[in-house]
Formats: structure tokens, C-alpha cells, sequence
């Protein structure tokens, strides 16, 4: 094994957090092939030896047929009625894991969450070395790997996973944006939070920013404290970009306003499925 070192990060900024210990670039190099070999082995190991499993696999798979099939991007749809209950992500990363296949398949409807899942394994083993060393980060990916939710996800054409693997590299350049402040990480961090939001709505949001709200607060570090109001206005102009355009062009189909598709919308995917028992079919 390459001898540790002590390394600190590039370009520390002031109140920049100290690295932690890391191994030369051969290990990590290994530990890297070791992950994403045993990763690859545990999801894609007989992925189109079964059909798409209801109910949420064969409807979104529909959703990015329907997709391919019409041209239009903009409103998810089923049997040709628009499907407002899930935000796009998923459906657009199907239809273009579906354009080398010339369809739609279960392999294609599962790669985006293969793909998402081994971003997240490499951003949790990326996170914990930079905190604890490649060691520790080697083992931390590992305990998500082998974790059977995880593995499970990870083979389903669901949105989940996609969600996980935003947020993951959401928290890496939100801790990397706190060891060297560089505007790239920063960047980085909200253009995660804005796909996770793409992904599955608000609580791609909520979760990022308790933790950048209650890290500033513990630091008291005001002056960065002032980009999370910049950030969220910059993710409201992302979401904006497609969720106004979607929902003006679904209201006319609906004989609905697109104001209230928006809130309804809102308050059943979040309120609802806490407090009135809204169904998950």
C-alpha cells in the first residue's frame, strides 16, 4: 500500500477546514476500480432477466416511451393525459438510456438508477476519505454497497436513487466548497440541489439547505452565509425554466390553471403524503 501523507487541500481559504489524511493516487486508483467493479457486479447482474415491476416502473417507463414517441419533453404523459405527479429527471434520463436500444426496455428504464447509484457510492467514498482518510472512505462506500436498500434501488427504474446520487454530490462539493473556496463548488452544490429537485421535488431542496443553514449558523460565518440567498433564487430560475412552461402547457390540456396544478401539485406530494394518506399508485 502507498505510503499516507499528510495533505492539505488546494488553495485553503481562510477558516478552511484541515484535510484529512489521504493515500497516494495509485490507492485511490485502486480502491475506485474495486468499488465500481463490485458495485457493477452487485446491480447489473441479471437486470433484464425480469419484466419492469408495477406500479411505478412500467408507468415510467411509459412516460419516457410516450416521450420518444411524441417529441414533447415538456409534459410527462400517460396514455396521452399529462402526469403531473412526478418532476421530469427520471423520464428524460430513460429516453436517453432508451436512444442506443431504439426503445424503450427494462434494461434502459434501469440504467439511469445504476448509473445514479454508482455516483453515490463514489461521492460518499470521495466525502469520508476527505474527512477520515481513503481508508475509512473505502469502507463507508462499502457499508452503502453491500446495504440491500441500497443494491435494491439501485436495479429499479424508480426515482430514488437518482435523488440519492444528487444529494451526495450535493453534500461532497458543499464540504469541499468549506475546505477551499472555490466558486466551482459552490456552483457544483446548488446544480445538484436544482437536479435533485428535477428528480423528486422540494425535498431536494430541504435537505441541502438545513445543512448549509445550520453549518453557517454553528460557524457563524456570515459572509457565506450570504450565498444561500443567491443560490436558492438561482435553483427557483432552474426549476422555473421548466416547471412554468410544463404546467402552463398541461393547464390547457386539463382545462385547469397552471397556478393551480402548481400548488396542488405542491401540497399532495409533500403535505399529502404525510398527514392524508395519499396513495403511492
Amino acid at each position: 500500500m502507498a505510503q499516507s501523507a499528510l495533505r492539505e487541500p488546494e488553495g485553503r481559504g481562510r477558516g478552511a477546514a484541515p484535510a484529512a489524511k489521504e493515500y497516494g493516487v495509485n490507492t485511490r486508483v485502486l480502491h475506485y476500480a474495486v468499488l465500481l467493479s463490485v458495485a457493477a457486479l452487485l446491480l447489473v447482474t441479471n437486470i433484464d432477466g425480469y419484466d419492469l415491476w408495477p406500479p411505478d416502473e412500467p408507468r415510467f417507463a411509459e412516460v419516457a416511451r410516450e416521450m420518444i414517441q411524441s417529441g414533447d419533453f415538456l409534459v410527462p404523459r400517460v396514455n396521452g393525459e399529462p402526469y403531473l405527479e412526478k418532476p421530469p429527471l427520471l423520464f428524460w434520463a430513460i429516453a436517453a438510456a432508451s436512444a442506443p436500444f431504439g426503445e424503450v426496455t427494462s434494461v434502459s428504464a434501469r440504467l439511469p438508477s445504476i448509473i445514479a447509484a454508482l455516483i453515490a457510492l463514489l461521492c460518499t467514498y470521495r466525502l469520508a476519505s476527505r474527512l477520515m482518510g481513503a481508508r475509512v472512505g473505502l469502507w463507508s462506500a462499502i457499508v452503502l454497497m453491500t446495504n440491500v436498500r441500497f443494491a435494491w434501488q439501485g436495479r429499479m427504474g424508480q426515482i430514488d436513487m437518482l435523488l440519492t446520487a444528487c444529494l451526495s454530490a450535493a453534500f461532497l462539493a458543499f464540504w469541499r466548497w468549506h475546505e477551499t473556496p472555490r466558486r466551482r463548488w459552490l456552483f457544483t452544490f446548488y446544480a445538484a440541489i436544482a437536479m435533485a429537485v428535477y428528480a423528486k421535488g422540494p425535498v431536494g431542496i430541504l435537505l441541502p439547505l438545513m445543512l448549509a443553514i445550520a453549518f453557517y449558523w454553528h460557524k457563524r460565518d456570515r459572509r457565506r452565509r450570504l450565498h444561500l440567498f443567491w443560490g436558492m433564487l438561482g435553483i427557483a430560475v432552474a426549476i422555473g425554466a421548466w416547471l412554468i412552461p410544463a404546467r402552463m402547457a398541461a393547464a390547457t390540456d386539463l382545462g385547469a390553471t397552471a397556478g393551480s396544478l402548481v400548488a396542488g401539485n405542491l401540497f399532495r406530494q409533500t403535505v399529502g403524503r404525510f398527514f392524508l394518506g395519499v396513495s403511492h399508485a
